[in-house]
């Protein structure tokens, strides 16, 4: 199984964060997940293929407080796929297929809403953050997470 993720993130500050005044920026990013699947056993098996691509513009405010960094913003999203399958039990079943979203769907930009907080302790950073994909309102896949812990040197 092979896996490999690739983003680029660039930030601008429109505003600088002042004494009472948040900051503002805008941003343009590229992110790149590709997955490659393969399994097989006694002449079954299964096989997997996927790569999407997405391009993104985020408008950020956020203020720093001491040792916290709270954030909020939006996020406009345009993606890609290409996904190819495979799969067999014996020689007699088996199926195969792919799907490809030729190209970027700039008629189909995601929203997403995202807010969180950033922790900053001397060399220790973690942030934590809750999104919501404006493109599932009322579903139960309208909120995602992350949280990152990072040392820096």
């Amino acid at each position: 199984m092979d896996f490999t993720t690739f983003g680029v993130d660039l930030r601008y500050a429109i505003l600088e964060d002042g004494l009472a005044r948040p900051g503002l920026s805008v941003g343009f990013g590229y992110l790149y997940n590709g997955m490659n699947f393969e399994y097989s056993k006694k002449g079954s098996g299964v096989k997997y293929d996927v790569g999407i691509q997405s391009l993104y513009a985020t408008v950020q405010v956020s203020k720093k407080l001491i040792i916290a960094t709270p954030f909020a913003g939006t996020r406009f999203m345009v993606s890609s796929h290409e996904i190819d399958w495979e799969w067999n039990l014996g020689p007699a079943l088996h199926d195969s297929g792919s799907s490809s979203s030729d190209g970027f769907d700039f008629g189909n930009i995601q929203t997403q809403l995202y807010a969180g907080c950033g922790l900053n302790f001397i060399v220790f950073q973690t942030t934590v953050i809750v999104m919501a994909d404006l493109a599932h309102a009322g579903d139960e896949k309208v909120f995602s997470g992350a949280l990152s812990f990072r040392v820096k040197l």
